[in-house]
């Protein structure tokens, strides 16, 4: 029996498919549509969307297609146009993970994960090179290593070329640059409770002698727009916390990191860390006493030529990272439940703002703050809602699970929406 699905309703549009791409235009939907060959539409194909990159005209698209007894995703790269037009292109590599594009250049991620096609990840500008990174294992460090791009967020572009970002573990090369993230052995220990510096010292000796597997880390690369590499950065663990019990807890940067670049090819790097992390001869480190470390986000920069100019801590950072980009000389951070704006020339804490929330609710209701974009002095908000209740002024009502978007006013100490 074929599949059915439900009609994805926008404004006075409907499509139905195993993805609807749509555009959202001043409250307007001009396009909403399924991609070709789409199962929902007689075709073989059920497709999973990870990025998208808007371009005048249209938008590109990366993600991954199912084909009939090819359980694993296959890479497609589409370009749909306003006007409904679609060009799709499949290969039987890995799916793609993040694109970002300028000036007619579009740069895809790829993870390894189809022997022989795709064994390594890879880093492509479309229809003119590809970057594989080879991702090993320390001799001395017993353990797998790992390594991901950034799902959406995790390649931007410029005139300079493209930047990208990862969570790894272990050692990597890529053109001729490599990187590797530390063992417990690199890291600086912590004690906290009152331990004696004896048993402090013995603890230390051990972690020495069985120094673990490579911790995770984020890395940071950049490449010129020939494909040729210019430099990479890791922002790494830093810290051991010994407790008051003699228990022994690594550091951790938690989740993938969010990236974005200025004009001038100043990146910028967001994410949630635990502990302690160290990045470019800097290291952040929360406090022994402080009784959330599990809550603190690291917001950091490099110049184009890969120097640090900046790395700062956010303590009360609620909720996960959604959101990273510019608004003027402004660098705009949003977690689930926060927006934080920060001095673009050196990191300076300057508005701390709430998301939306939901009023006049009724029964059980459920909103979702999932991405998040700044653009033209606001804030492009989607999520999901389901239930009933009132949001920026709007009365919302709905028994399914439901995208919403919303806008948000930057500088502002209300929202306003558009």
């Amino acid at each position: 029996m074929p599949p059915s699905f439900t009609d994805v309703l926008a404004a006075k549009r409907s499509a139905a498919g195993t993805a609807v791409v749509g555009l959202w235009r001043h409250g307007r939907v001009p396009l909403l549509s399924a991609l070709q060959d789409d199962v929902a539409k007689g075709g073989d194909r059920a497709y999973g969307i990870s990025a998208m990159v808007a371009e005048r005209g249209g938008v590109w698209i990366t993600g991954g297609a199912n084909l009939p007894n090819h359980p694993v995703a296959r890479y497609f790269l589409a370009r749909l146009g306003i006007d409904g037009s679609q060009r799709i292109k499949l290969d039987a590599g890995s799916q793609g993970i993040a694109m970002a594009g300028h000036d007619r250049a579009i740069y895809v991620a790829r993870n390894a994960n189809v022997p022989g096609h795709t064994p390594y990840p890879r880093l492509e500008r479309v229809g003119a090179w590809s970057q594989d990174v080879l991702v090993t294992t320390p001799g001395p460090i017993h353990g797998q290593a790992s390594f991901s791009w950034t799902p959406g967020q995790g390649v931007a572009a410029g005139p300079a070329g493209v930047w990208a970002v990862a969570l790894f573990s272990g050692q990597l090369r890529i053109d001729g640059h490599s990187a590797s993230s530390p063992g417990l052995s690199e890291l600086h220990v912590q004690a906290r409770g009152g331990l004696p510096p004896s048993l402090v010292e013995q603890i230390r000796s051990m972690l020495k002698r069985q120094p673990g597997p490579p911790l995770g880390a984020a890395l940071l690369m950049h490449l010129d727009a020939d494909g040729h590499g210019r430099w990479l950065r890791t922002l790494t663990p830093a810290t051991v916390v010994i407790d008051a019990a003699g228990g022994v807890a690594p550091a951790s940067v938690e989740g993938f990191p969010l990236l974005t670049v200025d004009a001038a090819g100043n990146a910028y790097l967001f994410g949630r860390y635990q502990y302690g992390v160290a990045t470019s001869g800097q290291r952040l480190e929360t406090g022994v006493d402080d009784e959330m470390p599990d809550a603190h986000c690291y917001l950091a920069s490099w110049n184009e030529a890969g120097d640090l100019r900046w790395l700062r801590d956010i303590p009360r950072c609620d909720g996960r990272p959604i959101g990273l980009g510019l608004d003027g000389s402004r660098v705009v951070a949003i977690t689930e439940q926060v927006i934080l704006l920060h001095d673009g020339e050196n990191g300076r804490p300057l508005t701390r703002l709430s998301l939306p929330a939901l009023e006049k609710t009724r029964g059980t209701v459920t909103l979702h703050w999932t991405h998040a974009i700044p653009f033209d002095e606001q804030l492009v908000l989607g999520g999901i809602f389901r239930g009933k209740g009132a949001l920026l002024g709007h009365e919302l009502e709905t028994e399914q699970p439901s995208v919403i978007l919303a806008t948000v006013a930057l500088g502002l100490n209300k929202e306003a929406s558009k």
